[in-house]
């Protein structure tokens, strides 16, 4: 090695800087805050920032923007997906008479031997969403109802899915 390598060798050496570690992302206040909830049949995830109302048999999420509700209701003496979705739209809201445009079962999953799916038929010029989704276990059928503007639903379908994703049989 010349003497010019060595010194040029030794400024770089100088030069070094050590980046510090990153640190761990700090846990968002949002997962840290969503909360455990239960109906008699059924238990579900709170997320963070959503208004709940209602009482063991049937609870109601609402996001911040007011305009959308998640329902978790219980159907107690229901036979099917069908009789349990009709109580519980009949529930949460009386004189509820849209037309269904489709129903699918869905495979069973996290517990619940029987999940079907509901759509409900909404104009392009509402922008609703209104579905419902029954889920069945050995303690009976608890539906979830969804219903309230598209706009609202898409920007918190995250949170939503906090719900739906965590809803266990009891």
């Amino acid at each position: 090695m010349t003497l010019f390598t060595l010194r040029f060798a030794s400024c770089l050496a100088a030069l070094a800087v050590t980046v510090p570690a990153m640190p761990a992302p700090a846990q968002t206040a949002a997962a840290a805050a969503d909360t455990l909830q239960k109906t008699a049949n059924a238990t579900f995830l709170q997320p963070a920032g959503w208004a709940l109302r209602g009482d063991m048999a049937a609870w109601v999420l609402t996001p911040p923007e007011g305009d959308f509700d998640m329902a978790i209701v219980d159907a107690p003496g229901a036979s099917s997906a069908d009789t349990a979705v009709a109580a519980a739209w009949a529930r949460q809201y009386p004189g509820f008479a849209r037309k269904l445009l489709a129903s699918a079962a869905g495979a069973p999953k996290d517990g619940w031997d029987a999940i079907s799916n509901f759509a409900y038929e909404t104009t392009p010029n509402e922008k609703q969403v209104v579905q419902a989704i029954a889920n069945h276990s050995a303690a009976g059928w608890t539906v979830v109802l969804l219903k309230g503007n598209m706009a609202t639903f898409q920007k918190r379908g995250g949170s939503a899915y906090v719900t739906l994703g965590s809803l266990r049989p009891a």
